[in-house]
């Protein structure tokens, strides 16, 4: 092995024997490729060090004194610092019953004395590669996590410092638009666009800080029942300026489900919106709604140009915008659709895209017809039966 390979695969590896001519023996044979070796001659000297300094491998001698080897394992393991460290247990005594002994207690690998000295070379470098890759892999998937966090963090600032000003902002575009008998066509046109825009904006603003309330449970939900088909018709009504001459086809069952109606309104919106943003101007959306063994399955169908299959495990995470739609989304959060996901999971659901019979893409939502009840849809209908009797 050259210089470059013992570098790259040089770690701290930590030699648990009570006789010292075995750590001797081990320790000359483990720095030929770079190691940092750390030894011990008993048991709790050996979790001392490791409470110190993490290990990359641990060779550990079964027959000592005191605590033996295989509860030094089991110790070793009872450390979540240690749980992802390799334990290699070194024996004289290879029989069936000493492995499964040091298998049980958290070993990763056995060897037997004598030992190999080119073999145990090549498994403490294995082991050493294992362990700093995992070391990496957590590192990276932490600062990932922090770095979402802090955005998470600086948005929901952002929005709750925009809420305010939003709000003036459009009552006094209301209030203009009320005295429009002073403006002339295209005065009202401009302030008609305003208007718009601002309440956009405003929903946005609303979306960031549900999608916030709804990863931390902060979103109790108001459980009630209602008509799907009338919900979905309401939908198609509030979005019929967005689909203009796009053909709007239904499939609905007369269902009756039990939800949050204006959290499922706003999904069934945002889906519905986002299909029509992905049709071609002439062309055909579809929305179906069956019951399938005790659930309610909605269908949002599209004729567009679709998602690629490998972003559509994403789509539904939060600042994700399909490539395959960037038409549809580009002036978009990235959060619509992780609204809906997160939604439709707070009311037991589940939600998936796939390919469209009309070569789009369809949004399939799974809803129980009755969602879990929480605590406080139950004091709400509890309430409604003690007015009823009243």
């Amino acid at each position: 092995m050259d210089q470059a390979q013992r570098s790259s695969c040089a770690g701290v590896v930590l030699v648990v024997d009570d006789e010292p001519l075995n750590i001797e023996l081990l320790e000359g044979l483990l720095e030929v490729d770079g190691h940092d070796v750390l030894t011990a001659t008993d048991g709790p000297t050996a979790l001392d060090i490791c409470r110190a300094r993490i290990p990359d491998v641990v060779l550990l001698d079964v027959m000592m004194p005191g605590i033996d080897g295989i509860e030094t394992c089991r110790l070793m393991r009872q450390d979540p610092r240690l749980a992802a460290t390799p334990i290699l247990v070194v024996s004289a005594a290879a029989g069936r019953e000493s492995r499964m002994r040091a298998i049980a207690a958290g070993a990763d690998d056995f060897v037997a004395k004598p030992i190999d000295g080119g073999e145990m070379r090549l498994r403490v470098r294995n082991a050493v590669r294992y362990h700093q890759q995992h070391v990496q892999m957590l590192a990276a998937r932490n600062a990932a996590a922090e770095a979402e966090a802090m955005r998470d963090a600086l948005v929901h600032m952002a929005v709750h410092d925009l809420r305010s000003p939003l709000s003036s902002l459009l009552a006094n575009l209301e209030l203009l638009q009320i005295t429009q008998a002073t403006l002339d066509e295209e005065q009202l046109d401009m302030l008609v666009d305003a208007r718009l825009a601002a309440t956009r904006i405003h929903r946005m603003v609303d979306t960031v800080l549900d999608v916030n309330r709804l990863e931390s449970g902060d979103v109790p939900l108001v459980i009630v029942e209602q008509r799907l088909d009338a919900m979905i018709e309401t939908v198609v009504q509030v979005l019929s300026g967005l689909l203009g001459s796009r053909r709007m086809e239904r499939v609905v069952a007369p269902l009756r489900l039990a939800c949050d109606a204006p959290m499922l309104e706003r999904v069934l919106t945002n889906l519905i919106a986002n299909a029509a943003q992905a049709t071609r101007p002439e062309g055909v959306l579809r929305v179906t709604a069956a019951e399938q063994v005790g659930e309610v399955v909605i269908e949002i169908h599209d004729d567009g140009p679709g998602v690629p299959p490998e972003q559509r495990d994403r789509i539904f995470d939060k600042y994700v915008q399909g490539e395959g739609r960037s038409v549809r989304r580009a002036a978009g959060s990235g959060l619509g659709l992780a609204f809906c996901r997160l939604a439709t999971v707070a009311h037991g659901g589940r939600i998936s895209m796939h390919d469209s019979p009309l070569g789009g893409c369809c949004v399939r939502l799974i809803l129980p017809l009755r969602t879990p009840l929480p605590t406080t849809a139950r004091a709400h209908e509890s309430d409604r039966a003690d007015a009823a009797e009243r």
